[in-house]
């Protein structure tokens, strides 16, 4: 594949396009700094800091990252980023004095249906190919441009191959987004103690305790059947607690 540098290319001109995001739902943004610290990585629930979505820390090799993730029509996200990172600094007994870099970059949680319009192949974020709870991109960034290839070389059908092997656990993304969006701080903290779990039921339900193997089984199955009671749970009460008493009346007399 020849590569030529100081170069512009249209797309009208392009067989792939693979320019990223072109309507944003959610912004991250974020800092950079030196940190003396062991390599770890934290993700935050927590409205107050990132509405809808999740906070992160992240330190490799003696470089911190944190950033807050946020829906693209509030107005706070600087102001959002700050008190993320005074959280963290709490969290982890450090302070923040040096930032190297700040950035911010735009996020989309919606995918085409069809990815190749008018013969040219969208790939990766610029289809909007992600995991809509958590925002993961890239496994379906190399498998989509993978499948491009494939189409031109083979003469295949792109729409008919990325969607064989990734419409099904993108489409249960898309429901376990719609529920998310619907839990509060006190819903994700049910929501970690059910991952915390013990109990023998959720812990089968889940598939185990390795946190690994219950995300592949989230990332690949509807987590609304997980978290519908915890959902539904305020909703029922009134119906739950008229149906006991229904019960006590017959039942005793």
């Amino acid at each position: 594949i020849p590569i030529i540098y100081n170069s512009k290319l249209t797309v009208d001109d392009a067989d792939i396009v693979a320019t990223g995001i072109k309507k944003p739902t959610f912004i991250i943004m974020g800092i950079t700094f030196p940190l003396d610290h062991p390599d770890k990585a934290i993700t935050l629930f927590d409205d107050n800091l990132s509405s809808q979505i999740y906070s992160y820390f992240i330190v490799n090799d003696r470089i911190g990252e944190i950033a807050s993730i946020n829906p693209t029509d509030r107005k706070d996200h600087k102001a959002r980023l700050d008190l993320t990172v005074k959280r963290f600094e709490e969290i982890l007994n450090i302070k923040v004095t040096t930032i190297r870099h700040r950035f911010a970059a735009p996020g989309s949680l919606y995918f085409l249906k069809r990815a190749k319009i008018n013969n040219r192949y969208f790939v990766g974020e610029a289809a909007g190919f992600q995991d809509c709870l958590a925002g993961f991109g890239m496994t379906y960034a190399f498998k989509s441009g993978y499948y491009a290839a494939r189409s031109i070389t083979d003469s295949d059908d792109y729409d008919r191959l990325w969607q064989a092997d990734m419409l099904k656990p993108m489409q249960a993304s898309v429901a376990n987004r719609l529920l998310f969006e619907r839990l509060s701080n006190a819903g994700y903290e049910k929501l970690i103690d059910m991952l915390n779990s013990q109990n023998p039921v959720i812990v089968k339900l889940l598939g185990g305790s390795d946190l690994q193997h219950i995300l592949k089984k989230l990332y690949n199955h509807s987590l609304s059947y997980l978290l519908r009671p915890v959902v539904l749970w305020r909703k029922l009460l009134p119906i739950y607690s008229f149906l006991l008493k229904l019960f006590g009346r017959v039942y005793f007399g």
